[in-house]
């Protein structure tokens, strides 16, 4: 039997000079916004990215914060939907 799952991806690139040193992702199921998959720090310069750990390690943490924040987002929703 075929499922369809709709989600929103959210995508990210963290930058050194203008060159990509890591991509992350992530993608919250949009029915079951508690589902998420969520990938940090997808070396793109691995040199570039360990060069520069400190400044992709804030990166990675702010797209995980921004990431979560959009599901409490959803999540808050989906509550106030079903409780009308």
């Amino acid at each position: 039997m075929l499922t369809v799952t709709k989600s929103i991806t959210l995508t990210g690139t963290t930058k050194i000079d203008g060159v990509i040193a890591e991509r992350h992702a992530a993608t919250i199921n949009s029915d079951n916004p508690e589902e998420m998959s969520i990938n940090l720090g997808i070396k793109v310069n691995k040199s570039l990215s360990e060069a520069n750990l400190e400044t992709c390690r804030a990166e990675r943490n702010e797209f995980e914060d921004a990431a979560i924040a959009l599901k409490n987002e959803l999540l808050a929703a989906k509550e106030e939907e079903e409780a009308e």
